[in-house]
């Protein structure tokens, strides 16, 4: 994608000291952690984008061919009955390249119980599986603001959210199960206002902000993660989004497989909760391998080359104790 190496470069550089100076802002070495894990991610991605084309000189059907040649085998056929099962999955990147997997209110990382290459990672997914701390009120204050494609400052958004919503209010309850409750039924709402909106045509080409998604009514699940994303800020929901893949039974030609996918997930006051406005349901089938803010890279996003499912299953079904 990118010819000039100089400027891949200085991009891994500048991304570098960002992630490293918001490491040392926030004094806390689980979310230093966190941030160099997303950080080795992205320069491995960067490092191993498709150099053939780019955005910009790539149309309609160069960016269908390539986000399916970047889709991931699954190892077999998931129905739909099992995708709400916990999921264990063994990942890998070519040897070389460390990969670190973030976890999540539904992701799990799996520490290594025995002696395992670093090019692998096992991570369990359910609804309730995952084990992420809490952000701090920095972060959360952060990710009400706009930022980037995810524009909820835009009169568009503000409107359609606010008209959505109805006289539903976020607000602040009284105790946590109820705060819980309500984001969860205000993202629901929403989600459920912007599937019956974007009822233009499916196009993979580009990523547009939410204000440009909302008025074209139409994209991929780039551009309903993003206005989603915005929507839920505009209200005062913390929501950042998720960057992974997603499993299929049939993606741009290919069967069975993990295709390239954006969601949002959005802090429910206990924990980070997905919302998929694209699929209209999460599932234990979301590979979860960064969150943004509300920027995306859209080489990124098609470009997780090298990352191979190395095997899956489901996991034994919890006995209730006696």
């Amino acid at each position: 994608m990118y010819n000039d190496q100089s400027f891949l470069m200085r991009v891994i550089a500048h991304t570098a000291w960002s992630a490293l100076r918001a490491a040392l802002d926030f004094h806390s070495k689980r979310h230093a952690n966190s941030v160099m894990s997303t950080l080795a991610l992205a320069s491995f991605v960067l490092l191993t984008t498709h150099r053939s084309a780019s955005p910009a000189d790539g149309g309609e059907s160069d960016w269908r061919a390539r986000l399916a040649n970047s889709a991931l085998a699954s190892p077999f056929r998931i129905p739909r009955e099992q995708r709400q099962r916990t999921i264990r999955y063994r990942l890998s990147l070519s040897e070389g390249f460390a990969l670190q997997l973030p976890s999540s209110g539904e992701q799990r990382v799996v520490p290594a119980l025995q002696a395992r290459p670093s090019h692998i990672s096992v991570i369990e997914i359910c609804s309730e599986c995952g084990d992420e701390a809490a952000p701090s009120a920095q972060t959360l204050a952060e990710l009400l603001q706009p930022h980037d494609l995810v524009d909820s400052d835009h009169v568009r958004v503000r409107q359609l959210a606010r008209a959505w919503l109805g006289k539903a209010s976020v607000g602040v309850a009284s105790n946590p199960e109820q705060q819980q409750l309500r984001v969860e039924r205000a993202m629901r709402q929403l989600a459920k206002e912007l599937q019956r909106h974007m009822n233009g045509s499916i196009r993979y080409a580009g990523h547009r902000t939410a204000s440009e998604a909302l008025q074209e009514r139409g994209g991929d699940c780039g551009e309903f993660a993003v206005a989603l994303a915005a929507l839920g800020r505009a209200v005062g929901v913390p929501t950042r989004l998720a960057i992974g893949h997603a499993y299929a039974s049939s993606f741009l030609g290919r069967k069975q497989v993990f295709a390239p996918h954006i969601w949002v997930q959005a802090w429910t006051g206990q924990r980070w909760q997905s919302v998929d406005p694209a699929l209209q349901y999460f599932s234990s089938t979301h590979l979860l391998l960064a969150t943004s803010e509300g920027s995306l890279n859209p080489a990124a996003i098609a470009s997780f080359r090298n990352l191979r499912i190395v095997s899956a299953g489901l996991m034994p079904r919890q006995t209730p104790s006696k």
